[in-house]
């Protein structure tokens, strides 16, 4: 039987939403003992959450992890996150966490606090930094009002069963799949365990269309809820270890543009041919907005709705993504002459070609096909 994971409050929420990133996630948690929990008792979804979400928070979690991540390719620089990963978490009271994982192909560290989130890549002895400001240790309140967001903004585009009760990791736990609406996409459905008893999700798998075997999983097995001391958890220093920032462009930084909507006002000002007909691979166009970046500005236009939306990038100058060709997990594709690098795995498809001196990034939860089509549609 498949076990629940734990997780304190929002502190492991906002862990487990950060290792999703990578950009997904799931976990399961089980407490340090080899007996089965009894399955808590059935409850509508909506008791069945809220007698988690208004449980008393752990004051910290010590837990092993297991990844299984299907999106990133076997080769190249996502090597060591790709595949199946082991190791361990830790979750101080304070919300500072730390996640060290190991494959066949290296280790990787993903620390946090407040104030930033840091991945250590052990096989490229690369650290990349990312400042964020994170509320880690929210109050129940919050808890509860984020909820309400996220189960109104399921409700709007997906199903989500009635929970089962059960045992997940020696925990007892209740287990609801989420399935969307609409066909338009791969993503297939997602499963979500949570702790009947702490308000800590144990599991989350997602799941392509027609594939029983999920596209990522993450689960947290021998999981103590107790004290953890903030040293062990703060980043580890890498000495001669290559830093990259990675940080947000800021608004009214040299060269940025002012934010514009629709159309005619983006084309205006975008400094470049936009391309956004009024229909991409059968979709129709929703969308049209100029963005800041730190190397100036960006047009996105989206097309379609729900599951099936492309969204397509477009900016002045740069070279195709992987140009190079140095990285086996990204595919050559004939663009109308010019060469197109791409990326598929089982939930979505990315597109990076180079036109007549204007970058474009298409992607979506579609097939290549679908992308592909879009792209040699855009003029």
């Amino acid at each position: 039987m498949r076990r629940p994971r734990r997780t304190p409050s929002r502190r492991l929420l906002a862990v487990l939403v950060i290792a999703a990133a990578l950009g997904a996630t799931a976990g399961v948690a089980t407490a340090q003992r080899d007996d089965e929990a009894t399955p808590p008792p059935r409850k509508p979804l909506a008791a069945a959450v809220l007698g988690s979400l208004t449980a008393p928070a752990p004051a910290g979690i010590v837990a092993d992890v297991e990844v299984t991540n299907r999106l990133l390719p076997a080769s190249g620089p996502a090597k060591a996150l790709s595949g199946r990963l082991q190791g361990e978490l830790r979750v101080a009271g304070s919300g500072a966490f730390s996640l060290s994982l190991a494959s066949s192909a290296g280790r990787v560290e993903l620390t946090g606090d407040r104030d930033h989130v840091a991945l250590y890549d052990e096989r490229s002895d690369t650290e990349y930094r990312l400042p964020v400001r994170l509320d880690l240790a929210g109050a129940g309140g919050e808890r509860m009002r984020l909820m309400q967001r996220v189960m109104g903004t399921l409700a709007r585009s997906f199903d989500v069963a009635a929970p089962e009760s059960g045992d997940v990791g020696g925990r007892p736990a209740y287990t609801t799949r989420i399935t969307p609406r609409d066909d338009g996409g791969l993503l297939g459905a997602a499963e979500v365990s949570w702790d009947a008893e702490r308000p800590v999700p144990l599991r989350l798998a997602v799941y392509a269309q027609g594939d029983e075997e999920a596209a990522l999983e993450v689960e947290l097995s021998r999981v103590s809820y107790e004290q953890v001391d903030p040293a062990t958890v703060a980043a580890t220093v890498h000495r001669g270890a290559r830093r990259v920032d990675v940080a947000p462009a800021k608004a009214g930084a040299p060269g940025a543009s002012p934010v514009a909507s629709g159309l005619r006002a983006v084309r205006d000002r975008a400094g470049f041919d936009v391309a956004a007909p009024g229909t991409l691979a059968g979709l129709p166009r929703r969308a049209v907005r100029l963005v800041r970046t730190g190397d100036g500005p960006a047009a996105i236009a989206v097309y379609g709705s729900g599951l099936g939306t492309v969204v397509v990038a477009q900016a002045r100058g740069g070279d195709a993504l992987g140009a190079d060709g140095d990285d086996p997990g990204l595919a050559r594709v004939n663009i109308d002459g010019a060469t197109g690098v791409e990326f598929a795995n089982p939930l979505g498809t990315a597109l990076h070609v180079r036109r007549d001196g204007v970058s474009y990034v298409l992607a979506g939860l579609v097939p290549p096909v679908v992308v592909e089509r879009a792209a040699r549609e855009l003029r």
